[in-house]
């Protein structure tokens, strides 16, 4: 025999505490001191430890500051190729390229990317070279248009040969 469902809830269930907060009585806090109890000398000896305290802390930041100043330049020394200047770079291809993959990382086009100073060398030889096989392969159609044009000037339409799928001179 198959059981019977289960009955739903009868109420819903809201997000509780865990525990309940204590409360803390109105009254329990501190009173504000009263510095009216000190005397004038007795302020100007605080205030001489007070800029003695403050003092003593910033000769510890600054101290802290040089020693870390001088371990990433002495690290610097010894790895030069780890602490490479670093540049900011925007992705721009030609149309036939969407994307560019070094070293197994993905450079999207459009993006800006920081990166190494030799990784932006790298990314900016293989851009030009991008625009540069495109216009190589893919002849801008106001130029070929324009050389058509000269061609025949020079010697009339039996002296310019127009390929007609690309509209570049074949002959003049």
């Amino acid at each position: 025999m198959a059981k019977p469902p289960k009955p739903g809830r009868k109420h819903a269930i809201f997000n509780k505490p865990t525990r309940e907060y204590e409360q803390q009585a109105p009254n329990t806090r501190e009173p504000d001191p009263d510095f009216n109890l000190l005397s004038e000398e007795e302020k100007e000896e605080i205030r001489k430890d007070a800029a003695a305290k403050v003092e003593a802390a910033e000769k510890d930041r600054a101290w802290q500051a040089f020693l870390e100043a001088e371990t990433k330049r002495i690290e610097k020394e010894l790895h030069p190729e780890a602490h490479e200047e670093e540049k900011k770079i925007t992705i721009d291809l030609a149309i036939y390229a969407p994307e560019i993959l070094l070293d197994g990382r993905r450079y999207l086009y459009g993006r800006e990317y920081t990166v190494k100073k030799s990784v932006f060398d790298a990314l900016s030889e293989i851009m030009y070279r991008t625009h540069k096989h495109y216009r190589e392969t893919h002849r801008d159609p106001a130029r070929a248009q324009q050389e058509a044009e000269q061609a025949i000037a020079k010697g009339g339409h039996s002296y310019a040969v127009v390929n007609g799928s690309t509209g570049q001179v074949m002959k003049f």
